[in-house]
């Protein structure tokens, strides 16, 4: 067709069956798409207007309070280098109640993998989400260290 105008040449049999098969594909997409009820458009993922962080049932605090819960934590992790070498002691099986709650409070090095390789417009929520409250079932490397326990043990030893 326009190929017609521009060259003088008649288009090609095969482009004319393939032009005609387009357009009637298009009439029956319009056709579908007019028998169903137009949806809103949803926000895309990475809105930064729209971020929500967490639950909607958490009550909000003033900058003031935020701080300072801030730094009441951070001297919850401040520990000297005996509490260091205690808390070691203690936590060495990797399964006991103290070992839980104190890398609850941290950011392991398996999330901060996933965090640096966070692009800008990404949606962090489910990030969040998960480190917040999706308990610890343990990882490859976890499994892998726990199955291999004896042979390291013996090998150092």
């Amino acid at each position: 067709m326009l190929q017609n105008k521009l060259t003088g040449k008649p288009t090609g049999t095969y482009t004319m069956k393939y032009i005609k098969k387009k357009i009637k594909e298009n009439v029956k997409t319009v056709k579908r798409l007019k028998t169903y009820k137009k949806h809103e458009k949803r926000s895309k993922k990475g809105n930064k207007e729209e971020l929500d962080y967490g639950c909607s049932n958490i009550s909000y605090i003033s900058l003031l309070e935020l701080e300072e819960k801030m730094h009441e934590f951070l001297k919850k992790l401040d520990k000297t280098q005996s509490e260091i070498n205690d808390l070691e002691k203690a936590t060495i099986e990797q399964n006991c109640a103290l070992w839980y709650a104190e890398r609850r409070m941290r950011l392991t090095a398996s999330w901060h993998g996933a965090i640096n390789k966070m692009r800008e417009d990404t949606n962090c929520e489910n990030n969040v989400i998960n480190i917040l409250y999706k308990p610890f079932k343990g990882n490859t490397a976890t499994k892998y260290g726990k199955s291999n326990e004896d042979v390291a043990t013996k090998t150092v030893a």
